[in-house]
């Protein structure tokens, strides 16, 4: 005999689709149970989480400046347009805060339902109007109103641990410590309804603090950049009204239109006023000389029509235009030094220099602009980060450089100017020693002459400069655009439908997979014949169907429906019985398993019975003495048995008991002994067994599990046919292990195998149950189970199946 293989049992390596199918299918009930409950449970989120709405609307930056260009006032009216600082403003506190106060938003209305609370936003069927708010700490409690009928409301909250109620009147003012207010019904109809639905407290309302109104959507708002070169961006915002939503998106928008006209106005007034100051003071000036002049004609009888040396004064008067010019420019040059020391921002309005031939005005207000620049980008990040950022340290250091830089050009330009400052003094100096030559009354004549003349040109270039700001106020258009308004979004971004539902699926997919792969992972059974081949080269020497209907324990079945698959598949084993020994004489066959609960004995019951069918004379013999159960399966008494005979109180003649069969006949294990090992390894177990030999054909031995004892090892050692019992799907494959170390170890030979309780109602799971071919040609043991089995199974009489299940009947369709 070859040696009996021993691959190692693993279940990873036992893998295969037939083993998946069978899983599967024993598990398709809770696979439908997982999937079921997956999507109820996402359907049930659905239904009752809070819907999350997003509204956007698409804004275009563009550069026009307009009027401002034509008058010659862009520069100082220019405004930041670049996207980042576009950004950045619409992102901060304060733009964000301005928006968000211009909508109803001082009041919150809510309705609570059962799992959910949704916002009536400019839809309540009530208003709160004339509310104080007398305490800052009430700001967020809600407010609960129940109403009673069409005039008669309760109100109550809970504020400091402590509930306060009051009924009122429609539209009457309730006073509370905390809080005084009006409540007017717009709809009771949809409130009486809603509330009886319902039955309780469902309406509510929250008054927001006006300072901190704007936090909640600083976060929720989102700007996006959709085209760096169109200069358009996606402005959004997510909220749990829709409505809302859009009113918020539209408002921002809105105001970001209107804020680059806000501010250049703004710019632009603070001019005028500037302006306006200054044509005070030289219009005083203007009537003083010119009172003077008058005065002085009249003292001196002098008209004013001589020539006093006109040329010379024109220079003299052109110079100090000049030195005045260059004097009010230095001037501001020390101020703006000073300021720009003491704060960051300087009001563009005070760098307007009134000569278009000015040095500084250009220069300054670029290199002021880029700074202004750094700051606001600066105050972006600021809201959204703490001073120690890198990005923040970082725009810090460049405003620090483009300051130090600035002032260094204003040094240089302030010494230059002093300079040519220097040059018009003497050079004023030296026509000052001309004029002195002319006469006394020529020269006072011109001076005041030339004092008007510097102040009356001063005054016109004043109001120029007004009507040209005056203009280009009046002419102030946005410059930039919305091209997409934000509409009210009519499906909600989250919870998402059709996300939820793909998730719900998910992970009833994982969660069945999992128990799948979990079950196959710990599959150890032995199912089909297939697996008897691979783990040892012990002959097979047939399979016993399972039986479809609930029977006793271990009862002789044979008998009673002889043209059954179970009576075949014994009949099957009985002929292969004779390729394992075909000696003549009496046989013993010895029939053990691993583990009680594999049949032997239902096995050894009815294979003796279909031997008996064919005229042998057989006796059974119940050696399982700590666990008997031939008594059972030939419902008979267990009052004497082998246990009596062996200890030799009874005769085996009297222990005999004769079965519902002729020829068969049985000896049950007796009262239970408590040395069962040393009563069938004894002398007189051997004696007994030759004594029986002379009167039976066959000795048909039930011994006890050898893998749970070892009582029964050396009845297989001395058997003619020892046979080892596994059942389908319920025998472990690392019982191979024991019994090849018992073929090994103790000699055993031709030990034979039997699978029991084979299930061939849908032929399992497609592979080791064609009983004709399965293991009958490998072995040799085939041919007569398979022609019996395999031909006439349409002819015998077998057991009603039951019918399957629906689920059943799907998944096993062909």
């Amino acid at each position: 005999m070859t040696d009996n293989k021993q691959p190692e049992i693993s279940r990873i390596s036992d893998l295969d689709l037939g083993l998946v199918l069978f899983i599967f299918r024993k598990n398709v009930i809770y696979i439908v149970l997982f999937y079921l409950i997956a999507l109820m449970s996402a359907l049930l989120y659905i239904r009752y989480q809070r819907e999350i709405y997003k509204s956007s609307s698409v804004v275009q930056i563009t550069n026009n400046a307009g009027n401002s260009q034509v008058l010659n006032v862009g520069k100082v009216l220019e405004t930041e347009n670049g996207l980042d600082g576009v950004v950045e403003l619409m992102r901060s506190r304060t733009f964000l805060r301005k928006s968000i106060s211009k909508l109803p938003l001082q009041i919150s209305y809510f309705v609570k339902g059962t799992f959910k609370i949704n916002e009536n936003y400019k839809n309540s069927p009530y208003k709160i109007k004339d509310f104080v708010v007398k305490n800052k700490q009430f700001y967020g409690i809600p407010v609960y109103l129940k109403f009673k009928s069409r005039d008669d409301i309760e109100v109550s909250y809970i504020f400091n641990d402590e509930r306060k109620v009051k009924v009122i009147k429609n539209n009457t003012l309730v006073v509370f410590p905390e809080v005084e207010f009006k409540i007017e019904i717009i709809d009771y109809n949809t409130i009486d309804e809603i509330q009886t639905n319902l039955k309780k407290d469902i309406y509510y309302f929250v008054f927001n603090n006006p300072a901190t109104m704007a936090d909640p959507y600083i976060s929720k708002l989102e700007i996006i950049v959709l085209n760096y070169y169109a200069k358009t961006l996606q402005v959004s915002i997510e909220d749990f009204n829709a409505r809302k939503c859009a009113d918020i998106v539209n408002q921002i928008a809105a105001d970001f239109i209107n804020y680059d006209v806000e501010k250049k106005s703004e710019s632009a007034q603070k001019t005028i006023e500037f302006i306006d100051k200054q044509l005070v003071f030289v219009s005083g000036d203007l009537q003083k000389f010119e009172e003077q002049i008058q005065e002085f004609r009249k003292n001196t009888k002098t008209t004013g029509n001589r020539d006093f040396s006109a040329t010379l004064f024109v220079k003299y008067d052109e110079y100090q235009r000049e030195l005045i010019s260059y004097n009010d420019q230095l001037e501001r040059l020390n101020d703006l030094k000073t300021k720009f020391k003491e704060q960051d921002r300087l009001d563009l309005g005070n760098l307007v220099f009134l000569g278009g031939e000015s040095k500084l005005e250009s220069f300054i207000i670029d290199r002021v602009k880029y700074i202004y620049t750094l700051l606001d980008k600066r105050d972006g990040f600021l809201n959204q980060a703490t001073p120690d950022h890198r990005d923040i340290i970082e725009i810090n250091s460049k405003i620090k450089n483009e300051k130090e830089e600035l002032y260094k050009n204003i040094l240089s330009i302030e010494e230059l100017m002093k300079l040519e400052l220097s040059q018009k003094r003497q050079n004023i100096a030296d026509i000052e020693n001309k004029i002195s030559e002319i006469p006394g009354i020529e020269i006072e004549f011109n001076r005041l002459r030339k004092l008007y003349g510097i102040n009356e040109k001063f005054y016109n270039t004043l109001l120029n400069k007004k009507a040209e700001y005056s203009i280009a106020i009046a002419g102030f258009v946005p410059q930039n655009s919305i091209l997409e308004q934000a509409q009210e979004p009519n499906l909600p971004i989250y919870p998402n439908r059709n996300t939820i539902l793909a998730v719900s699926v998910g992970i009833a997919t994982i969660v069945s997979v999992f128990t799948l792969l979990i079950q196959l992972l710990m599959f150890n059974n032995i199912t089909s014949v297939a697996d008897i081949r691979k783990y040892t080269n012990l002959a097979i020497l047939g399979i016993v169907p399972k039986y479809k209907k609930e029977i006793p324990v271990s009862q002789l079945l044979v008998d009673k429906n002889p043209k059954s698959s179970i009576s075949e598949a014994f009949r099957s084993i009985r002929a292969n019985l004779q390729f394992l020994s075909n000696e003549s004489g009496p046989k013993v066959i010895a029939i053990t398993s691993s583990i009680s609960g594999e049949g032997k004995t239902f096995v050894a019951i009815n294979l003796a019975g279909i031997i008996a069918y064919a005229g042998k004379k057989v006796i059974v013999l119940d050696l399982d003495m700590r666990k008997p159960k031939i008594h059972i399966g030939f419902e008979a008494p267990n009052i004497h048995g082998m246990s009596t005979i062996l200890i030799g109180k009874d005769k085996y003649e009297d222990c005999v008991q004769q079965s519902a069969l002729p020829n068969l006949h049985f000896i049950t294990a007796g009262p239970i002994p408590p040395n069962p090992s040393e009563l069938i390894i004894s002398p007189r177990m051997d004696e007994f067994i030759e004594e029986l030999k002379s009167q039976y054909d066959i000795i048909m031995i039930d011994n006890p599990p050898i893998g749970i004892v070892s009582d029964g090892i050396p009845n297989i050692q001395k058997a003619d046919y020892p046979i080892f019992i596994f059942r389908a799907n319920y025998s472990k494959k690392a019982f191979f292990e024991n019994i090849n170390h018992i073929v090994t170890e103790k000699n055993i030979k031709n030990l034979s195998v039997i699978l029991n309780g084979i299930d061939n109602s849908n032929n399992k799971y497609g592979y080791g149950y064609n009983y004709g071919s399965s293991y009958g040609y490998g072995y040799g043991y085939g041919y007569g189970y398979g022609y019996g089995y395999g031909y006439g199974y349409g002819y015998y009489e077998e057991e009603e199946p039951p019918k399957p299940s629906l689920i059943k009947r799907f998944f096993t369709r062909s």
